[in-house]
């Protein structure tokens, strides 16, 4: 059986048989992750749609694939924003990630 105990004022409470878990100011910083990785994601969708938009004027298709994280592209200008996008894309991914296991895994 679980029980809460008591402690004193301003210690975080636990439940009797788990791990003390995350404090709040790592909770915080999951936070401050998650937000910043939404001003990747914003700044991602501008690159993506240079870069969408390069890749169908040299190419004439808008979809590169699924490797065009991993392929370097024949034309140089489109390289250097496909690039830019990485440069974008990667930074976000890890901080959703990071961002959400320090928020939701906080107990």
């Amino acid at each position: 059986m679980l029980r809460a105990t008591r402690q004193p004022s301003g210690v975080r409470c636990s439940v009797s048989g788990r791990g003390a878990g995350y404090s709040a100011a790592v909770q915080a910083l999951g936070w401050i992750a998650f937000g910043t990785a939404m001003i990747f994601v914003v700044l991602h969708r501008t690159a993506a749609r240079k870069y969408l938009d390069a890749y169908e004027a040299a190419h004439g298709s808008r979809d590169p694939g699924a490797g065009w994280m991993v392929h370097a592209d024949p034309v140089p200008g489109v390289e250097a924003l496909r690039r830019r996008r990485l440069l974008v894309v990667v930074p976000a991914s890890i901080l959703v990630m990071t961002g959400i296991a320090l928020v939701v895994f906080v107990q």
